[in-house]
């Protein structure tokens, strides 16, 4: 009686551990899989945003990506979240643009795309596309953060001579535009920036050197542009410059006096010829 017992003890325990185990599995799946579930419902729901710089005065379509694969009832088009676009259903093919974006946007109801006309600095922001399908949820389908940008202006140059000798020249280049400027120091075919500094505009500044010739560029995300200047224009190279150590006006009294000798030379060279030629 007394060994039942114990053998019906180890059977209570065995069963206790092995439906703890099973338990203690189950949880950690759990744990595994919660994590995995909320990126995936993340993922259907937000969307990262896409940077569209464009140049100011221009426009521009703000595409919904995978738009064929849409089952919505209504789609709706905003600005920074808080002010409405446009709202479009899908169901009736009906159409409603908002008094502040009347003559501002058009509308594709093919693939759904806002096309943004004519814009200013003052249009720049967020731009999100969301739909409501047949069981009331929301969807984030598309996000622009869109950034209007005037045209750069034509950049300045300035060229300074810093050393030319022996065939070499070495200049300083400043570049500037708008709000910004960057010095290089340059050869004939290779520039090293030296300073530069930050641009409130975001306006870059750039400048190379390619067979003598300096080009200078600014830019910013939505358009460049340019200005050049003549390396040579500011260098005394010269190819037949005079040897190290002798300047120009030593190597002209160098030449005459070996000219001078030359003249002496045959001078002395006819007197005796001619001394020889009365003795004989």
């Amino acid at each position: 009686m007394h060994t039942d017992s114990v053998e019906g003890r180890g059977i209570q325990i065995s069963l206790f551990l092995s439906l703890s185990l099973s338990l203690c599995l189950t949880d950690v799946m759990f744990i595994l899989l919660v994590p995995t579930l909320l990126i995936s419902a993340t993922s259907s729901v937000c969307r990262a945003e896409d940077p569209v710089c464009v140049l100011e005065g221009s426009s521009k379509w703000l595409d919904v990506p995978e738009y064929q694969d849409l089952q919505f009832n209504t789609m709706f088009w905003n600005f920074n979240n808080d002010e409405s676009v446009l709202e479009y259903s899908h169901k009736f093919k009906d159409l409603t643009v908002y008094k502040a974006f009347k003559d501002k946007v058009e509308f594709s109801q093919t693939n759904f795309s806002l096309l943004l006309k004519s814009m200013q600095a003052g249009d720049s922001g967020l731009y999100t596309a969301k739909i409501i399908d047949a069981n009331g949820k929301i969807k984030h389908v598309a996000k622009h953060r869109l950034s209007v940008k005037e045209a750069v202006p034509k950049p300045q140059v300035r060229v300074e001579l810093l050393s030319s000798e022996r065939g070499y020249c070495n200049v300083s280049v400043n570049c500037s535009a708008k709000d910004t400027w960057a010095t290089y120091t340059c050869d004939l075919t290779h520039c090293t920036q030296v300073q530069s500094t930050p641009s409130p505009s975001a306006i870059n500044i750039t400048v190379t050197a390619t067979n003598g010739s300096i080009l200078c560029e600014s830019s910013n995300c939505a358009s460049t542009s340019s200005q050049s200047a003549s390396i040579e224009d500011h260098c005394s190279v010269s190819p037949m410059a005079p040897p190290p150590g002798l300047s120009a006006c030593q190597l002209k009294a160098v030449l005459f006096s070996l000219g001078l000798v030359a003249m002496v030379s045959a001078v002395i060279a006819v007197n005796v010829r001619g001394g020889s030629c009365r003795m004989k």
